[in-house]
């Protein structure tokens, strides 16, 4: 953090964007559309969804510069707008700065795609991250500091980069130990004398192991002692043994909690939400309802919602019973798009990417959506896949229109597909219809391994179990499967 203030003035509007001030400036990015990607919305909702997203975008920018302004740092911000920003990732633009400030990632499960991940941003991006809660907003930085150490390359990075800030007078540093997870160091070798050496006084608070969970023992610590401020190692293992989002770095981010919103802003985004359409207000009472385009979000969630929750029990049971990582995928926008993911308990699981597209005819889970749906939505983009993926298709013996078609009845008649190393090479899956109670394709569940461990064979005892738990779904949801 070189040359790097640290933020005078730090806040978080609640909805993912946050911002603050560095020697540097800040970056915002939005990205798109939970309706965009997944729910499958008509082109009417799209519309409407993108005015809300461009009026929050607005705002974000409009206190963003009030920020600036107020901080004299107008000449070393720079709000970039999406189409600015372009194909570049966020991570990559924050390798160009000291430091990076953001808020939380949304806590809504079929949200997380569509937002910036902050334990992500710090692995990927190799900076320093400051995360701001949900609803905060402060003059400065905490004076009281909690270090969260386990004695690891992270922390020790954590600590290194935070250390001007550590430095600062007055500023209490607690410095915490969870378990009996420190060796014994000769004599002015260990953490504290080399806190001492950088003028910091540091108090030590020593946990015993917890029976639930480091995060939740780091955030009770925190609060216990009044500390505003956490300074911790992101991702000490793989993003693999961290699966997904497994570790302390995103359960702390996660479960990070601030004040209320104070009223002035709550009226500002109830004006917005009320010329949106989300909400209507009453001319009597002046109490909120939700409104017309909230209506018809969620008559179009629900249609995803039922599947979703039913679905979920029964992949933990399939993943248990197969020793695989299982999905869900429903048709959205762009075609078969991943919702639901429950990762193996094996050391090396596969990451399945909530939010993913995955290609028609190439993965078993289009494969399924092309078997099964309606043909005027499917040939558009078959027609689509034979022009843009010849490469692909031809590696997968699916070179013609003729090919695929026998593709497709093969698939029909056994009720499965089947995929091998044609999306990625070293995974491969096997994926079952999911019914509605109209008899239509609703999801597609997925059994994901890795090639040439996963048995594939649509008679496989894999396979067995998956078509038991599709069926078993698909009554649940109304379904009026043949015996």
């Amino acid at each position: 953090m070189e040359g790097t203030a640290p933020p005078r003035r730090s806040r978080n509007d609640g909805n993912g964007a946050a911002e603050g001030a560095t020697a540097e400036g800040k970056v915002m990015f939005i990205g798109k559309t939970l309706g965009e990607r997944v729910l499958g919305l008509t082109e009417d909702l799209v519309k409407k969804l993108g005015v809300v997203r461009n009026a929050k975008i607005e705002s974000s920018r409009e206190l963003f510069e009030d920020v600036t302004n107020s901080l004299g740092l107008t000449d070393r911000a720079q709000f970039l707008m999406p189409e600015t920003v372009g194909n570049l990732s966020l991570p990559e633009i924050a390798r160009n700065f000291d430091f990076v400030v953001t808020g939380c990632q949304p806590k809504l499960p079929t949200d997380e795609f569509r937002a910036v991940s902050p334990d992500l941003l710090a692995l990927q991006s190799g900076r320093p991250v400051l995360v701001v809660p949900d609803q905060f907003e402060a003059e400065q930085l905490g004076s009281h500091t909690l270090v969260a150490w386990d004695g690891k390359r992270a922390a020790a990075r954590a600590l290194n980069d935070a250390m001007n800030i550590l430095e600062e007078r007055p500023r209490k540093v607690s410095l915490l130990t969870v378990g009996d997870i420190l060796p014994s160091f000769p004599e002015g070798t260990d953490i504290f004398t080399h806190l001492e050496r950088h003028g910091v006084n540091v108090e030590k608070i020593a946990c015993p192991k917890p029976t639930n969970s480091v995060a939740k023992t780091i955030q009770k610590t925190a609060a216990e002692i009044g500390a505003k401020l956490v300074v911790m190692g992101a991702y000490e293992h793989s993003k693999f043994s961290q699966d997904l989002f497994g570790g302390v770095t995103h359960e702390l981010i996660r479960s990070t909690k601030a004040a209320e919103m104070v009223p002035a802003k709550a009226h500002r985004y109830l004006a917005s939400f009320v010329a949106t359409g989300l909400i209507v207000q009453d001319e009597n009472t002046g109490l909120y309802d939700l409104g017309p385009l909230a209506l018809d979000l969620g008559l179009a969630s629900i249609r995803r919602l039922n599947v979703l929750e039913i679905a979920h029990p029964h992949m933990i049971e399939l993943r248990d019973e197969t020793g695989e990582t299982t999905s869900l995928s429903v048709w959205g926008n762009f075609g078969p798009t991943l919702v639901r993911w429950v990762p193996s308990n094996a050391p090396v699981s596969i990451s399945v990417n909530v939010g993913s597209v995955l290609p028609l005819l190439t993965s078993s889970n289009g494969r399924i959506f092309a078997a099964y749906s309606e043909p005027e939505k499917i040939e558009p983009m078959i027609e689509a896949e034979l022009r843009q993926n010849m490469v692909s298709l031809e590696k997968a013996g699916l070179g013609t229109r003729k090919k695929i078609d026998e593709l497709l009845k093969k698939t029909r008649e056994r009720g499965i597909s089947e995929a091998v190393g044609l999306v990625v090479p070293s995974i491969s899956s096997l994926s079952c219809p999911v019914f509605d109670r109209e008899n239509s394709i609703t999801a597609a569940l997925t059994v994901v391994g890795v090639t040439k461990t996963i048995s594939t064979e649509t008679d496989s005892s894999v396979a067995a179990k998956l078509r038991k738990t599709a069926a078993t779904v698909s009554k649940k949801l109304g379904a009026k499967l043949e015996s």
